[in-house]
């Protein structure tokens, strides 16, 4: 009876040693995790599989999965610049670069170019109204009109008018204004019609 207990006993401390081999675990070193042995635990995927198994195991979405979708709309302020124009043209963020002013105009002295004519045509008694525009690179008309102003405005109005340089001035005194000046009747109506117009330059 005695030998029978210690026959079961010894048996039972070798069954235990074998499931759970503590001496084993205790005597070797552990050794941490690395990357070669998370890759081990990765399912293996056979690439001979058609898409549908695999998708069935949940490596693949289903093409024809639904998905919800929501809307989102997103406000964007830019400001916005329009050039007047026949273009009309936009421009968006920055305004359009200001114009450059035009440059001022400069007006021609009428009573100088009638005196350079008056000038060629005495030295020149033979010419004739279309040699003077030939001359002047003006038409015949034109030297009609200018031969009017100098002979029908007052002499001392025509002295001063020479050398003046006066935009102004110039500009007041165009060639449709003296050729007006010069189709009233008399001499007064012709002075005080300059007068007029010298006082508003002032």
């Amino acid at each position: 009876m005695a030998s029978l207990r210690s026959t079961t006993s010894s048996a039972l401390r070798t069954s235990v040693a074998r499931s759970h081999p503590r001496s084993s675990e205790n005597s070797a070193p552990k050794k941490s995790p690395s990357y070669s042995d998370g890759l081990n635990l990765l399912p293996l995927i056979d690439v001979n599989r058609n898409s549908s198994s695999l998708a069935s195991q949940n490596y693949f979405p289903l093409m024809g999965s639904k998905r919800k979708t929501s809307d989102k709309v997103a406000t964007l302020l830019v400001p916005m610049f329009k050039q007047r124009g026949r273009a009309g043209m936009i421009r968006l963020g920055e305004p359009f670069p200001a114009k450059p002013a035009p440059p001022r105009p400069v007006y021609r002295n009428i009573i100088r170019e009638a005196l350079n004519v008056k000038d060629f045509l005495t030295e020149n008694p033979q010419k004739t109204y279309t040699d003077a525009g030939q001359r002047f690179n003006l038409t015949r008309a034109r030297i009609s009109q200018l031969m009017k102003i100098v002979h029908e405005l007052p002499g001392p109005f025509i002295e001063k008018m020479r050398s003046c340089n006066d935009q102004d001035a110039l500009h007041a005194f165009s060639g449709k204004t003296l050729l007006k000046i010069a189709a009233f009747e008399t001499k007064k109506e012709r002075q005080r019609a300059l007068d007029t117009a010298f006082q508003q330059i002032k």
